[in-house]
């Protein structure tokens, strides 16, 4: 006679299995969750930075120059020093720092967007006149 074995899994196996993959999902969410506001505040700054600069092209277009004087500056709180003849404003969440440093006789610009909120390295987004990204050294 054949001893009686049935296929399949015990409880306890199946309970061990369950509780594993509540850890990893307990460790991956938070991180996946992380991720995704931060990608959420750079495309934000992205678009409030890509906005910024059709407004100084548009300037540029209009009087040769992408301005005078600055550095300029539009921060989260509210505060800055407003750049005259450009009407920008941060739309969305974001609560990006922006800082405009115009040179070369107004014919250059650097833009910097920085996270107030982090700590060492707050730049999260680099563009100059040429409208493309510039990644940190």
């Amino acid at each position: 006679m054949k001893p009686n074995r049935r296929n399949g899994f015990t409880l306890i196996e199946l309970v061990l299995v369950v509780g594993i993959i509540a850890i990893l999902g307990a460790v991956a969410i938070p991180a996946l969750i992380g991720a995704r506001d931060d990608a959420k505040k750079k495309g934000d700054a992205q678009a409030n930075a890509k906005s910024l600069q059709m407004m100084l092209e548009t300037q540029k277009s209009e009087t040769g120059t992408y301005g005078t004087g600055g550095p300029y500056s539009w921060n989260s709180d509210g505060t800055g020093t407003v750049m005259p003849n450009v009407p920008f404003q941060v739309q969305g969440n974001s609560k990006m720092n922006y800082l405009l440093t115009l040179g070369n006789g107004g014919l250059t610009y650097d833009l910097v967007v920085s996270d107030p909120t982090k700590g060492g390295t707050p730049r999260i987004f680099h563009t100059d006149q040429t409208m493309r990204e510039i990644t940190p050294p």
